[in-house]
């Protein structure tokens, strides 16, 4: 049998009816939708399950919901409306329409900034899937620069390898914080929690450190972590005070959870972006380049 020769019972307008009835939820939603009437959107219903032979309804109560036919019906129909969507952006123009993202980014990056342009971007470049990789800022360099990895996100860089580049800067204010409820306990405020991603610890200078002892000359280093957010949750906790991005302390800042004990000094760290020479971005890639520079986080 040619099923290509095969002619329809149905076609199209019937299943477009349907759909956006299960879709809005109510007949009168999805007539608003196609601009007509609602016997219209029942009529062609009616005459989908005539041609199909099966009722797509069925009552429930004082509703009507699908039967089991009906959502395989339903399941199909949508496969056939996102297809037809992506038709429709490929006639408006080019579209990036598969591969992956693969970048690096130290981890507080990864947390609170990558999400929401990661979601974005995911929405903008149809089949793109974003790997991100977090590890230390050499593991991700060494990756970046063997081509796996399209771009690095860092706050502290090493020294970079012959092959990569710094691109961009973007400055993003940090906070010096302690517990509210230990702000005046001297022991912990003199208790500080070193960053190996803020601070140089190569040359063992900390240099928020050295402005504290001018304020707290008894100040000391009590361990040190690359992981941000393990820093927040001792300082929480009581165990000494740490130097946090704004975005990662905002909200605790404003519940009193935390307190910043220099609201009026500028603290700024560059998010640097690293890739390598003349590598050329993917469209995602050159789209969240473009995202970050433009995001407000100084």
């Amino acid at each position: 049998m040619n099923v290509f020769a095969m002619r329809p019972e149905f076609e199209l307008n019937h299943l477009k009816y349907f759909y956006f009835t299960v879709l809005d939820g109510k007949v009168g939603s999805a007539a608003e939708r196609l601009h007509v009437q609602q016997p219209v959107v029942s009529k062609m219903i009616s005459s989908l399950e005539e041609r199909l032979g099966q009722p797509l309804f069925k009552k429930q109560g004082r509703r009507k919901v699908l039967t089991d036919y009906g959502q395989m019906v339903y399941r199909h129909c949508q496969v056939v409306f996102q297809e037809l969507e992506r038709l429709e952006r490929f006639r408006q123009g080019p579209v990036y329409n598969a591969g992956p993202l693969n970048i690096g980014a130290v981890e507080p990056v990864a947390a609170n900034i990558l999400p929401e342009h990661l979601s974005q971007l995911m929405s903008e470049f149809q089949g793109m899937h974003p790997n991100v990789y977090t590890a230390t800022a050499s593991q991700l360099l060494r990756l970046t620069n063997e081509g796996k990895l399209e771009m690095g996100l860092f706050f502290h860089l090493p020294a970079l390898p012959e092959g990569l580049e710094l691109v961009k800067r973007i400055p993003v204010r940090f906070r010096l914080v302690v517990s509210y409820a230990q702000k005046n306990n001297k022991t912990v405020v003199e208790s500080f929690i070193g960053s190996r991603e803020i601070d140089d610890n190569s040359s063992h200078r900390f240099p928020t450190v050295e402005r504290m002892r001018r304020d707290y000359p008894g100040v000391r280093i009590v361990f040190s972590a690359n992981h941000l957010g393990l820093h927040r949750q001792m300082v929480l906790k009581g165990q000494g005070v740490s130097i946090l991005p704004d975005f990662m302390v905002a909200e605790d800042l404003r519940k009193k959870r935390l307190y910043d004990l220099y609201p009026l000094e500028q603290f700024v760290f560059d998010l640097k972006i690293v890739s390598r020479k003349g590598h050329a971005y993917s469209p995602p890639a050159g789209r969240l380049v473009e995202r970050l520079v433009a995001m407000p986080l100084a």
